[in-house]
């Protein structure tokens, strides 16, 4: 009896030291995390698709199932896009539709090197060509007043790395 008392507390006492959540540490990146998300979503970015695009924010950057290069998996679908609150208040889709404007689209291109898929809402000769992505939501991260980057795997199992680049249209 008094073993299986002696356990029963052990367990108590395990469950209660596993339900405690008091890290300072954790609490004060989270906050840290949420003021930058926050600073993000309310800085001002500039788009040559709209008309006082000084105000307009981007608000979510994802991927759809697939972008091919120079590949014929899937010439047609959706590539990069990306949720941006406009000035006027609407909030519209934009993607890589071969830089149609008209249709508040933005675009993206590949660097010389394929390391990176820049992204950003000026009208590229070519978009993203080369390269097959299959992913869900990315992170972005905010590195500089006029810059920000994140990192997505390109190829399963993930060996090969790729950046997406974001940059303040001036």
């Amino acid at each position: 009896m008094k073993k299986t008392i002696f356990i029963l507390a052990l367990i108590a006492i395990f469950a209660a030291s596993c339900n405690k959540d008091d890290n300072p540490e954790f609490d004060e990146e989270q906050e840290n995390l949420y003021e930058s998300n926050l600073a993000f979503i309310n800085a001002d970015w500039t788009f040559d698709a709209t008309g006082d695009s000084l105000k307009d924010k981007i608000i979510g950057l994802w991927l759809s199932n697939a972008v091919s290069y120079d590949d014929t998996i899937c010439t047609s679908c959706d590539s990069l896009f990306i949720y941006v609150i406009e000035s006027t208040g609407t909030m519209v889709k934009r993607n890589n539709d071969w830089g149609d404007h008209e249709t508040l689209y933005g675009n993206w291109d590949v660097d010389d090197s394929i390391n990176s898929i820049f992204f950003s809402y000026k009208e590229y000769q070519n978009g993203g060509t080369g390269f097959r992505i299959v992913t869900d939501t990315i992170n972005i991260e905010k590195l500089t007043d006029n810059s920000l980057w994140t990192s997505q795997f390109i190829d399963y199992p993930p060996t090969t790395q790729i950046s997406i680049k974001f940059d303040r249209l001036k």
